[in-house]
């Protein structure tokens, strides 16, 4: 198991300066994009992860990619975990941080697992239409499908509604 402690520390700090400074929504937008780099160009998520790797030399890297197409509270946040040596906890930290936000905005998570096939669906539209049967609100369309022995869905619902 991953321990989850530092990350939580981080994504909090993050989020209050986001908070802070009314711009939560954009800085999970920042975190969006940088992990969307992440995972196109794996090599630059190594490179910035390397341990060997100059820390000056990763900020000047991140600067280059992201200077003015994330806010600097984001680009700050990237240096100061650069310096602390904690660039390889930044997934974690954004997994958190989006748990932080959905639950600023009153979102859950719902996720059912089952060991026998609950629905037996041949697209997302018949889930949507079980879904709605049984009235949980439509707020988010994040509907991920296991082809296990598990029957598993996770649905994303606003709990205020």
């Amino acid at each position: 198991m991953i321990n989850l402690i530092l990350p939580s520390k981080y994504a909090e700090a993050l989020f209050l300066a986001a908070k802070n400074n009314n711009s939560v929504n954009n800085v999970k937008q920042d975190l969006d994009f940088i992990l969307k780099v992440f995972n196109d160009y794996p090599e630059l998520e190594k490179i910035i992860c390397h341990p060997v790797i100059v820390k000056e030399n990763k900020k000047n890297i991140i600067e280059q990619i992201f200077i003015n197409k994330i806010s600097n509270l984001t680009l700050n946040f990237l240096f100061f975990l650069i310096d602390r040596k904690r660039e390889n906890i930044l997934k974690k930290v954004y997994e958190i941080y989006t748990e932080k936000t959905m639950q600023a905005e009153g979102i859950k998570k719902l996720e059912v697992e089952t060991a026998i096939k609950l629905f037996d669906l041949e697209n997302e539209n018949e889930l949507f239409a079980v879904i709605l049967f049984i009235n949980i609100p439509l707020v988010a369309s994040e509907i991920f499908f296991t082809k296990s022995l598990l029957d598993v869905f996770i649905y994303f619902f606003c709990s205020i509604c």
